[in-house]
């Protein structure tokens, strides 16, 4: 994470009013739902077939942050379903109980 003084970011007024809410101390901003826009890009452009390589390159990132960011969508579907219910997670909760009786 880098750290950068607000006052050579953000215009005077926008300073000002930051600093009404919040005086003295680090004050993290995150990247919001451009974050999750890019993601949502990602996915969509894998999706129909472009390779890890070129999306990392699309979006300045790394082969592997890429793969990792699919991977973690793939278990997120895996845990919630193809619905988006739990019935994942039901299914899961399932199979080892089954898999603890057999021991």
């Amino acid at each position: 994470m880098r750290h950068v003084n607000a006052a050579r970011v953000l215009p005077r007024t926008v300073l000002r009013e930051v600093q009404r809410w919040f005086s003295g101390g680090y004050l993290w901003v995150g990247r919001g739902p451009l974050l999750a826009d890019r993601n949502r890009a990602i996915r969509e452009r894998r999706a129909r077939g472009e390779e890890v390589k070129s999306l990392a390159a699309r979006f300045g990132l790394s082969a592997r942050h890429v793969r990792r960011l699919l991977r973690a969508d793939t278990e997120c579907d895996t845990l919630l379903g193809q619905n988006g219910t739990a019935s994942g997670v039901q299914s899961m909760r399932e199979e080892s109980a089954v898999a603890r009786t057999r021991a």
